[in-house]
């Protein structure tokens, strides 16, 4: 099966790629890209539904060569594109000429907090994709049991920025998406411990039970979590700092309490 040729940066199949840079596009197509040799080749290796290939030979490696022979090998659609048309679809400024179009993986709320065991991350309105990628990448290297994230504000696990930043993990742990009512239905049901990060917390990371069934909630960095979480919280935890900062990056503060929890869970012998 020879890759067909895609040379003109106004091409239609290209101008379908960019607009996937728009959540909007991404939801009503259930299709998103992801760009980048390593985080491709999670996706191929993943068991995702990858759609199609796409490549720009004049920039690829060895390496690019052998996941066109699997996705050959699998009947997955490849498609040459010139630099002009990869640089087009591209959102980085030194591109390696990989990409494939996928399906999200369709984890649903209900069922990730019904057969979930352990530690859930819960991410609520996170406003820049590289902390998302970057919290759902700490998740996945401390073997978190799934990430919920809240429709509505913030960006999707699915927007190219968060696959990079995430090192393809999102491709590695099952994310279910959910509005904040069904999402905190869901947990109280399934009988998920909340505990909401906030700088007004009761208690310290390392002052908190953490085993069990525990859902951590992140809020938005700038704004924090709205009462309706914070009410609907069996805890809420807070990191001292003791310097002249106010703050931290949320990504930052997540994986302190996420690897916090591991510690407390790893010592006390639970799943």
């Amino acid at each position: 099966m020879t890759a067909a040729l895609i040379e003109s940066p106004q091409n239609a199949r290209v101008k379908a790629l960019m607009r996937l840079h728009q959540r909007r596009e991404r939801d009503r197509t259930n299709t998103a890209l992801c760009e980048g040799l390593q985080e491709t080749a999670h996706a191929l290796r993943s068991g995702v539904a990858i759609q199609a290939l796409w490549l720009c030979p004049e920039w690829t490696s060895a390496d690019a060569a052998e996941l066109e022979g699997l996705a050959k090998r699998r009947d997955i659609p490849v498609w040459h594109l010139s630099p002009a048309a990869f640089k087009r679809i591209s959102v980085r400024q030194n591109p390696d000429g990989v990409a494939c179009t996928f399906t999200p993986p369709g984890a649903s709320v209900d069922t990730l907090t019904e057969s979930a065991q352990g530690l859930l991350l819960v991410l609520v309105g996170t406003e820049k994709p590289g902390n998302l990628g970057a919290l759902v990448r700490s998740a996945d290297a401390l073997g978190a049991a799934g990430v919920l994230t809240v429709t509505g504000r913030g960006s999707d696990p699915w927007n190219a920025a968060a696959i990079r930043t995430s090192m393809g993990s999102v491709f590695n742990i099952p994310i279910a998406s959910g509005p904040a009512e069904h999402v905190r239905s869901a947990l109280s049901q399934q009988g998920w411990s909340m505990v909401a990060s906030s700088p007004a917390g009761h208690v310290s990371p390392w002052q908190m039970d953490w085993q069990g069934r525990v859902a951590l909630v992140v809020g938005p960095e700038h704004e924090g979590l709205d009462t309706a979480w914070l009410d609907a919280a069996d805890h809420t935890v807070r990191i001292p700092m003791e310097g002249g900062a106010d703050s931290m990056n949320a990504s930052v503060s997540g994986a302190i309490l996420l690897y916090e929890a591991l510690r407390h869970r790893t010592m006390s012998g639970a799943d």
